[in-house]
This record gives C-alpha cells, structure tokens and sequence, in this order.
C-alpha cells in the first residue's frame, strides 16, 4: 500500500502510519521532497494494493543525507541490545569526526534497529550530486565500518525510503533477545547549516593511479625482458622510435637481414609484436633465409649481414641476451 500527504495534513498521515504499524507492518517514507503533482495519484490518503511509486526522477531536490548505521545480524531479525549499542558507537565516532571537519551537527535519530544521522543538504537531483553521495558514503563507510556495524552505501538515491520516525521497527518476530523497538527522534541541530560539496568531496574515495598499459614481451634469457631498443644498437642498426596505437615503434634504417633492402617492412616494427610483424613480412621481404626457420647458433654467418653486424648478433647470442 502506498500514499501521498502535503504539508496540511501531517495529522492524517500519523493516523494512517499509527494505524498500520498496529497490525506489524512496517511505515516508510521518503526524506527528500517529491513532485507535487504526485499529490493527485493518492491524495493525502492511503491506497491499498496501490502500484505507482516514485521514482528518482520525480524527486525535485536532494535535502538529506542518509547515515544508516546498521549493525550485522541474520536477515529478518531485530537487533540485540548489544548490537543497537554497536551502531550507536559507530555513529557517534562518525559524529565526532565530521564535526571536527566542521560538518554541522546532524539530526540523529534511532531506526529501531540502528542509528541514523541526517545531515542537511541543499543539491540538485543530477547525477553529479547522486555520484558525489555515493562516493562520500563510499569513504565514509572505509572509515567506519567494523564487523560489528556496517554504514549502508546502497542509500545513495535521491527516492530512497527511510522508517518513520514515532513507529514500532518490526523486523522478524518479537523476543527478548531481539525485540521490536520504537523508533524515534533522539536529538535535533541548534544550528540550521548545510553540508558543503567540499565537505562531500573530502570524503571521496581516492582514485587508484592508473596502471600503464601490459603487452607480453619477448624474453632474451631466463627471467630477463627482451628490450629491442637495447638490441638494435648491439646489432649496428639506426632506428627511430615512437608511438603508434598504444605501442611503442621502431623505424630501422635497414633490414636487419639484407642492409640493401633499405627500411624494414617499408614502415615499422613493434616493440611488443615483433615476432608477428616478422612473420607477416616474411613473404615480400628480399631477404636471405626465412623468419620461421630454426636460428643456427655460433659459429654462423648469415649471408648478406654485413661482417660487424654479424660480429654482434654471434655475441648477443652467445651471451643469451
């Protein structure tokens, strides 16, 4: 069942709430201030079987935010009194911290089962101010949380229901050990003042430092990564070397297996794919021998590498480099 209530009738809406909270079910309402012309779906009354609800997007302005601290319990139960006292600790070291940042002081409240602390807010409903409350909660709830409480980050909606405050919380069935509680106002701000959007944001989350970018790469030895920029020099080769699509290229100044066929593959060769660019080359390339073929080890002279060269490519291999 659902309803609407303007301003005039707060009265009807506590008798409708008293009403159905006596028979174990639990009121809800939502914090921030909605379309007005909802008024019209259900006016200022209650529908029963009602299937229209509100949506984000008919919420007008965001004027709350939500600290729900909620202790860890079995679904469907009420909390212990010890656990109620967890979340209230949890609250109130909360409390303390954001108004030694110079946070106003909250509306806090007891949902029954946990503890609440409603800050003021004067923000659009964007998706900015949505993002932005959902990543203070996000920072918030790494400060705070323990085993024993957690801060709800799913309560970062601009429609987002809350108890109403005055009704029974009856969660699961009642026993001593976890019985229905009253919720209710605990303390109210002498100071009407709103959290800023830099006290939000001193909250957010730290972004992690982007990680460069992982290509496989050739291994010359055991434990060692091939670096062709190194190599080249070895083997009496010029090149140039840029970037080209997130890769690092290597213009060379002639073939590395015919120096009279001028540039390599007429363009260039990747760092990180060298073995594909080889291959790929293979069939147009006038060069002596083939790529896919088993390398001979020392003592060899490929034909059409120029003795020096030759020289240190023998070494380079001896060495395992």
């Amino acid at each position: 069942m659902r309803g609407y209530f303007d301003g005039e009738h707060r009265q009807a809406l506590a008798e409708h709430a008293t009403r159905l909270n006596r028979t174990g079910a639990a009121v809800y309402v939502i914090l921030n201030p909605i379309d007005p012309q909802l008024l019209a779906r259900y006016c200022n009354r209650v529908e029963i079987g009602a299937s229209s609800t509100t949506t984000d997007a008919q919420i007008t302005r965001r004027l709350w935010l939500l600290l729900d601290f909620d202790p860890t319990r079995p679904t469907d139960t009420s909390a212990t009194d010890a656990q109620l006292g967890s979340a209230k600790a949890a609250a109130r070291a909360c409390w303390q911290a954001l108004q030694a940042e110079g946070w106003p002081d909250p509306l806090a409240t007891e949902s029954g089962n946990g503890t609440h602390l409603l800050y003021p807010l004067d923000l659009p409903n964007d998706n900015e101010s949505r993002d932005l409350i959902k990543g203070t909660l996000a920072g918030l709830a790494a400060r705070f949380d323990t085993d024993q409480v957690k801060l709800d980050q799913s309560v970062f909606n601009a429609g987002r229901i809350t108890k109403l405050y005055g009704t029974v919380a009856t969660k699961g069935d009642h026993t001593p050990l976890a019985p229905w509680r009253l919720s209710r106002l605990v303390s109210t701000p002498e100071r009407c003042a709103v959290v800023t959007v830099d006290q939000l944001r001193a909250w957010l989350p730290a972004k992690p430092a982007a990680q460069p970018a992982s290509y496989p790469r050739g291994t010359g030895r055991a434990g060692g990564a091939f670096d062709l920029g190194d190599f080249l020099p070895r083997l009496g080769i010029a090149f140039e070397q840029d970037t080209h699509e997130g890769s690092e290229r290597f213009k060379l100044a002639h073939c590395p297996f015919n120096p009279g066929t001028g540039r390599a593959f007429r363009s260039a060769a990747s760092a990180r794919r060298w073995p594909a660019r080889m291959a790929t080359a293979a069939a147009s390339m006038p060069c002596t021998g083939s790529f896919g073929a088993k390398r001979p080890t020392p003592p060899w002279r490929p034909c059409g590498l120029t003795l020096p060269s030759a020289n240190r490519l023998r070494s380079t291999l001896a060495r395992g480099h």
